[in-house]
């Protein structure tokens, strides 16, 4: 099955000066705080003289970037001048945020070897760590549209790993994934659920099982899998710190953070406080609230929690790193209430059951995805009768009226 993704052709200028202190690369710095790529050190776009050297974006989404360097001398509107060894060792130190493919374009510069040897247009990259120790390996799973792929997490800067929802049940992509994890010379301590849905330990078993690893997760998460083919040997508790030693020392601490799925866990690397979010966001689609198990009174709790967390960066199960953590969770927040006060107004139109009320309170959603609006609805029906808003009268709901 091929890797389903619309290129996007893009193009980045390189610009380069000597100076007695080392070569300068002209560089943009992406603000914090913006969506994608915040707080990202990147070549800016321009143009420039072709070359053959670029780079392909991993499949976080439907369209991903195709990209092309191109040379010149100029340097661009917002673009400086940076020592370019200074900025790889400020990336090696925890100091600043640069992806792999700058990096790598950065290195040949100073070493003075050839750009298209070091990212040959259109090598697609496998992995993206924008901090050391900290990879997001997407894998292409049977996920929900437009998602295509689920992000799996390599965690660890020594000689050990620990592996977050290696999630693919594809043979092909468990492949990938086993000669990339064997190519790190280091050795999987364990690997990491952050829940139990398909989408995201339908490659674990197996990998644990290859390995000689134990799969650990949540409880709850334990007790959903029971039966489906994934045996978790090891429970993680909330507040639980997974320690990982090396040159950078990385810290997992374990967050449980349900509503969306019974024993969700998010991972909190304290070191650089960058936080693997699972499920709790995504950066391509959206997060479905599905009841019995999806709630939605606790998910806006989770949420709450979540950006309590502070995060710099969040890590979505699927779409790209997540540059602006506390804005992204307050917009979540603020969609969901307004679709609460939708919901509500729809009963107040008049009592009905939920098939009547999903055109109502979801006017914009075509009819192919009612179904899916419906469950949404359902758990927005049932906070609201949590809080004596509205009730039930057989199939149909109504607004509770005021004694």
């Amino acid at each position: 099955m091929p890797r389903v993704s619309t290129l996007r052709p893009v193009t980045a200028l390189i610009a380069t000066r000597p100076t007695p202190t080392g070569l300068e690369v002209a560089l943009v710095h992406h603000p914090a705080g913006q969506r994608i790529d915040g707080d990202v050190w990147a070549f800016p776009p321009g143009e420039g003289e072709a070359t053959g050297a670029g780079w392909r974006a991993p499949p976080f989404g439907p369209v991903r970037d195709d990209g092309r360097f191109v040379q010149g001398d100029d340097l661009t509107p917002g673009a400086g001048w940076v020592l370019a060894r200074d900025l790889l060792d400020r990336w090696a130190n925890d100091e600043a945020l640069v992806a792999p493919w700058t990096r790598a374009a950065l290195a040949a510069l100073v070493d003075g070897r050839p750009l298209e040897d070091a990212c040959p247009a259109g090598r697609e990259a496998e992995v993206v760590d924008l901090v050391p120790g900290l990879r997001v390996v997407p894998v292409r799973t049977p996920t929900l549209p437009p998602a295509t792929h689920t992000n799996c997490y390599v965690v660890g800067d020594g000689p050990e790993v620990v592996v977050v929802d290696p999630a693919s049940p594809y043979e092909d992509e468990q492949e990938r994934l086993d000669r990339l994890l064997d190519g790190l010379g280091r050795r999987v301590r364990e690997v990491l659920l952050t829940h139990h849905h398909p989408d995201h330990v339908g490659g674990a078993e197996r990998l644990a099982r290859r390995l000689g690893v134990p799969v650990a997760a949540h409880a709850r998460t334990a007790e959903r899998l029971l039966g489906r083919g994934t045996r978790v040997d090891r429970l993680v508790e909330d507040g639980e710190a997974i320690d990982l030693p090396g040159p950078r020392p990385r810290r997992l601490r374990a967050h449980l953070l349900e509503g969306h799925a019974d024993g969700h866990l998010v991972f909190h690397e304290e070191a650089t406080g960058h936080v693997i979010a699972g499920d709790m966001v995504a950066g391509t689609g959206t997060i479905i609230v599905d009841p019995p198990e999806g709630k939605m009174a606790l998910y806006l709790q989770s949420l709450a929690r979540l950006k309590g967390l502070g995060a710099p960066v969040l890590y979505p199960a699927h779409g790209p790193p997540i540059g602006d953590p506390a804005r992204l969770v307050d917009e979540y927040v603020a969609h969901r209430l307004d679709r609460e006060r939708k919901v509500l107004a729809a009963v107040v139109a008049g009592a009905a059951p939920v098939d009547v009320l999903v055109p109502r309170a979801y006017p914009e959603v075509a009819p192919a995805l009612y179904p899916f609006a419906a469950r949404s609805l359902l758990a927005h029906l049932l906070k609201l009768e949590a809080e004596g808003r509205v009730a039930r009268a057989g199939d149909a709901w109504v607004v509770c009226t005021t004694p």
